[in-house]
């Protein structure tokens, strides 16, 4: 229970591969709080080819949100740390992608583009009208125009 198994403070990368898998299996208990088990086990996949991480995950967590606006504020800062921590991993050599996850994000995402898609929407709607108009009154660029602006 909590012995050493080095007697350096730090161990080598092949030593952490190698003791990571009992880490994520400890239970902590009263004789050694530090397994990884309650904590960490369901958070990390270890790969079956090199013991090495395959995927993890990193918890954080926002301030008190309240109104709309603060959960899309909320959701465009962790999508710009998220951003941040991908770029640093990437300029460091690994080849990962860090997104963020909350349940309040499945449906607030759709505000992220909800002008864009607005604005796509109406213009096609628009173009469309005035298409079928034009052709439909004989290439009267003018009734089609005024049917055009009067339906949109």
């Amino acid at each position: 229970p909590c012995t050493r198994s080095t007697s350096r403070e730090t161990i080598t990368n092949d030593e952490f591969k190698n003791l990571l898998p009992f880490f994520l299996k400890d239970n902590p208990n009263f004789k050694c709080a530090k397994g990884g088990h309650a904590a960490h086990g369901s958070s990390v996949a270890i790969s079956s080819k090199d013991n090495g991480v395959e995927t993890s995950l990193i918890m954080g967590f926002h301030s008190l949100l309240i109104s709309s606006s603060d959960f899309i504020e909320a959701m465009q800062q962790a999508y710009i740390l998220t951003d941040n921590i991908t770029r640093t991993l990437k300029s460091a050599g690994y080849d990962v992608e860090v997104f963020p996850y909350s349940i309040f994000y499945v449906f607030y995402e759709q505000y992220l583009t909800i002008w864009h898609d607005v604005l796509l929407n109406l213009s096609i709607s628009g173009a469309a009208i005035f298409v079928a108009t034009f052709i439909l009154l004989g290439f009267d660029i003018i009734s089609a125009f005024i049917i055009t602006l009067t339906i949109a």
